[in-house]
């Protein structure tokens, strides 16, 4: 190994933005602790020094929302990398670059929106222009990047189009896939069959990280559309999966249970000032590589310090739940956005949400039930139960003669 000095410088449908409670408090004894003044001294801390060649770290962001965050956005998280003398080997921004190209789940932007959409992008690419062109720039696809009638981020590619939607390369024995989980928390079936064809490839035992905008592992109603393509494409795969996610603005750890191995699914604090979140925004994260894997975690409050975050638990992992998956004798079915448009009376206000309805004050379902010896009807939902406004809580309601 060659070694060089370095030197310091409310819908129906669950969501997964509340899927499941975020295994954190075992596996970050530090949580709001920030030791390290420097990178260098986290590094040293981890044993881990960044200019072996066999070595390699990348950092990787989400949720910056311009038209939303502050002036400043990136630049914070820009000049840092900048400033550190051993370069990551990319900068990973996680999706929600911008916020116009759908200010809401479903929502087609209006022509205003529209221009201020590429505005937004336009800004995020100055600002990501000013990082040294050592350090690659790697985008993914967020909810309000893209527009639900897209099936290719369009507005995205007038001012990234040299970003892929979706794409697989090395870095330090590892294999690393950026996807595109759409404005609906999916993977389209020919990038499903793109991402199984790529797993398929490379060595059964090898490390994968997976970038992806949404956390949907635990998404059983809402967002359920990215775990299928995640078990396909891991059926036989052995080695350590990895989904480094952005999208519910928070620093949290899952691990999901695959056919042969294990998914540790990591999700992210907002990287810019000015947007809703945890307690330990703004910042970023650095993934640090050795022998092929992940070794360590950094992570990074602007204007606080570094701490290191310990792997997780792969030992306690959970089963990745299907929809109705315990529910018993089921004779009929349907889901949103699975051939359920003929059962549908009144959903104008449901736009165009593909896996699920979104912020919807009045939906309307004619199901078929009559036409099978049913015992029970079982719905799958989630509901708020109030509204800023002050509107009733939510209710869901059967009737058999359509008035009751």
């Amino acid at each position: 190994m060659k070694r060089r000095k370095f030197i310091s410088r409310t819908a129906l449908g669950a969501s997964a933005l509340s899927a499941g409670a975020w295994d954190s408090s075992a596996d970050e004894p530090n949580r709001n602790r920030y030791p390290f003044e420097t990178i260098e001294e986290a590094f040293e801390a981890c044993d881990f020094d960044p200019t072996v060649d066999e070595n390699a770290f990348f950092a990787v962001a989400a949720d910056c929302h311009y038209g939303m965050c502050d002036e400043e956005g990136l630049l914070p998280i820009i000049e840092e990398l900048n400033g550190m003398s051993a370069r990551p080997a990319f900068f990973l921004v996680n999706g929600d670059l911008a916020v116009s190209a759908s200010v809401s789940f479903g929502v087609r932007p209006s022509e205003p929106q529209r221009k201020a959409a590429h505005q937004e992008f336009l800004k995020c690419r100055q600002h990501l222009d000013r990082l040294d062109r050592e350090i690659p720039v790697k985008l993914t696809i967020g909810n309000h990047d893209t527009s639900p009638d897209e099936d290719e981020p369009e507005m995205f590619h007038e001012v990234f189009p040299e970003h892929p939607a979706y794409q697989s390369f090395e870095l330090a024995g590892a294999h690393v896939v950026l996807l595109n989980g759409h404005g609906d928390g999916r993977i389209d079936q020919k990038q499903a069959d793109w991402f199984a064809a790529d797993i398929a490839k490379i060595d059964s035992q090898q490390e994968v990280i997976t970038c992806i905008h949404q956390p949907s592992m635990a998404g059983i109603v809402r967002e359920r559309m990215i775990a299928p393509a995640y078990e396909r494409a891991f059926s036989d795969h052995r080695g350590k999966v990895w989904a480094v996610c952005g999208h519910v603005h928070t620093n949290g750890n899952q691990v999901f249970q695959l056919p042969k191995t294990t998914v540790a699914q990591a999700s992210i604090t907002c990287s810019a000032k000015g947007i809703w979140g945890d307690a330990e925004k703004p910042g970023y994260w650095l993934y640090l590589l050795q022998d092929g894997k992940v070794a360590h975690r950094v992570f990074r409050r602007i204007d606080q310090g570094f701490r290191l975050q310990p792997l997780p638990n792969r030992e306690r992992s959970r089963t990745i739940d299907k929809p109705f998956a315990h529910t018993r004798n089921v004779v009929w079915k349907t889901l949103i956005g699975e051939a359920d448009k003929p059962f549908l009376v009144d959903g104008k206000e449901a736009k165009d949400n593909i896996s699920t309805w979104c912020y919807v004050r009045r939906l309307v379902y004619r199901l078929p039930i009559a036409d099978y010896d049913a015992s029970h009807v079982a719905i799958l939902a989630a509901v708020s139960d109030r509204h800023k406004d002050g509107s009733p809580p939510a209710s869901i309601r059967l009737s058999n003669d359509n008035s009751t």
